[in-house]
């Protein structure tokens, strides 16, 4: 009589590392990405480009030879004053 031959069970997938959350960044910043303003004052970029489009979003400089936009720190604190006086 022959043994019956041993099934393997097959093996599980491994489980993904969970997801790494961005650091937050230090106010001390002396200008801001737009993703890194995100970051640092917790707003999503779809509500960051909301505000923007209804007028009320951080006053941007944009670099002509580039499409590189930055807030600067003047510009952040205004825009926090404005907010937290409304």
């Amino acid at each position: 009589m022959q043994k019956a031959a041993r099934q393997t069970k097959p093996q599980a997938t491994p489980k993904k590392a969970p997801r790494q959350k961005r650091p937050v960044l230090p106010l001390e910043r002396k200008a801001y990405r737009i993703e890194e303003f995100c970051d640092v004052h917790r707003l999503s970029r779809s509500k960051y480009f909301e505000l923007r489009k209804e007028g009320f979003g951080p006053r941007e400089t944009r670099f002509e030879d580039s499409r590189t936009v930055i807030i600067t720190e003047e510009a952040a604190a205004e825009w926090r004053a404005k907010r937290s006086a409304s």
